[in-house]
């Protein structure tokens, strides 16, 4: 939901504030008027090992998870980025083994070549193995 002025925000960073407003009432309008409404909530769960003992309270089968990751780290620091991405992967696949995954790589400005790119695939689809079958894949047919 879409609230208040941010404090120290600029006129033109409250402006673009009030059309979010608009547009979320909008949007609520709209779907309250279809009967077609869907409730969601978007959760950043933090990535600090402080946080890692209360997973277990909100990686739930009802969600669908989003695990985002930094390419370019990916192929910079190859161990820490996969054994990062890897303890995500576990926990979700521990506490909602069923719930869909979506892997979302950052940074692609940052990637310099599509040989990189290759790279982090390849990178990702040896985590994956066949051990994360509720990660959603792209069909290859459609990646060409």
């Amino acid at each position: 939901k879409v609230s208040g002025d941010a404090p120290g925000a600029s006129a033109g960073d409250n402006a673009m504030l009030d059309v979010a407003k608009k547009y979320e009432q909008d949007l609520i309008l709209k779907a309250s008027e279809e009967g077609d409404a869907i409730r969601y909530s978007i959760w950043d769960y933090g990535g600090q090992e402080v946080f890692y003992t209360l997973h277990h309270l909100f990686l739930t089968k009802h969600g669908m998870y989003m695990v985002v990751f930094n390419m370019r780290e990916l192929l910079d620091n190859p161990v820490e980025a996969k054994e990062y991405l890897s303890f995500w992967l576990n926990s979700i696949t521990m506490h909602a083994p069923q719930a869909p995954v979506m892997m979302v790589g950052t940074f692609l400005d940052m990637v310099e070549s599509t040989g990189e790119l290759k790279k982090v695939n390849a990178i990702v689809k040896q985590i994956l193995g066949s051990n994360f079958s509720q990660v959603v894949k792209n069909d290859d047919k459609e990646t060409k």
